[in-house]
């Protein structure tokens, strides 16, 4: 038995307790070997104990959502909308979604031909790239959810996972996550400004910041 000889004890961290704006539940193990600490089983257990109560010590707020988004003047926004714009001219959508959607949205009481995002999305250059499908998955969730700042387009209608508030749901590499954030501007006469929705896809750096790799790690 490879863990005879080891105490280990799991604790699952909120992302969001601990500074990232995102709802991600992360399983954080720790190991010990006994005879290399020379601890007993008792000795062992308690010392975990421990380190996993400084870490609940250390709870945080999360941070402000903006901290972790490029303004969309940074080169890398502009490069990725490039290279989405050049992959739509030779996409070919498929249909395959359509009877699904449908049903889904008769099922809700939503009428399809109403489905219809906002102007400042319709406009969005972004928005132009998304496959009818997509399309349809931010319409719904910007109709279903008063509050919602994001969607996850990769997922069917009925399994997108829409962010709200504040924060994000859980990021993970397969996502393909549209924004909806209203990104804070310069205060006026003390109030907190906003901007328009950003409607934009979230990039792939924004994902890592998200994890917690700092700003100087893509600087390198």
């Amino acid at each position: 038995n490879h863990f005879s000889s080891v105490a280990y004890l799991t604790y699952f961290i909120r992302a969001l307790r601990h500074l990232l704006p995102q709802e991600r539940l992360r399983a954080w193990t720790v190991l010990i070997h006994l005879e290399t600490f020379s601890l007993d089983e008792a000795d062992a257990d308690e010392l975990l104990r421990a380190i996993f109560s400084t870490v609940a010590s250390l709870e945080c707020p999360h941070a402000d959502l903006d901290q972790f988004l490029l303004p969309d003047t940074h080169a890398a926004v502009g490069a990725e909308l490039a290279r989405r714009q050049e992959s739509a001219r030779s996409e070919q959508w498929s249909n395959n979604y359509k009877l699904y959607h449908q049903q889904f949205l008769d099922d809700k009481g939503i009428s399809w031909s109403r489905l219809r995002p906002p102007p400042s999305t319709q406009d969005s250059p972004w928005y132009h790239t998304c496959s009818p499908r997509e399309k349809e998955v931010i319409s719904y969730a910007i109709d279903a959810v008063e509050d919602m700042i994001s969607v996850d387009c990769s997922q069917r209608i009925d399994r997108a996972s829409i962010g709200r508030g504040r924060s994000l749901p859980t990021v993970t590499p397969g996502c393909k996550t549209y924004l909806m954030f209203k990104k804070a501007v310069k205060a006026v006469k003390g109030k907190r400004g906003e901007e328009a929705p950003m409607n934009r896809f979230l990039l792939g750096r924004e994902g890592l910041r998200l994890q917690g790799f700092p700003t100087e790690f893509f600087d390198k």
